[in-house]
């Protein structure tokens, strides 16, 4: 993959609208903004800049703006 970075999610359940971001700027992705399929991994490879800690990796879906719906995180 050229020297770039995979991050690979996957969940249970369905999660819409998924933004990947996290460390110490916006991260550059290939794919952002994606629907995460119950069972089915979704690999995103990180475009440009250092990569983070994967400590440092948030995930925020329309669950986390929705009152009442656990957060993409708790999935």
């Amino acid at each position: 993959m050229d020297g770039r970075v995979a991050y690979t999610f996957s969940s249970a359940v369905l999660c819409k609208n998924v933004y990947v971001h996290g460390g110490e700027g916006d991260l550059v992705l290939d794919d952002n903004y994606f629907d995460l399929l119950p069972g089915i991994p979704k690999t995103v490879l990180l475009k440009a800049g250092a990569a983070p800690d994967v400590e440092q990796i948030r995930l925020t879906s329309l669950a986390d703006v929705t009152p009442g719906h656990p957060s993409a995180e708790e999935r």
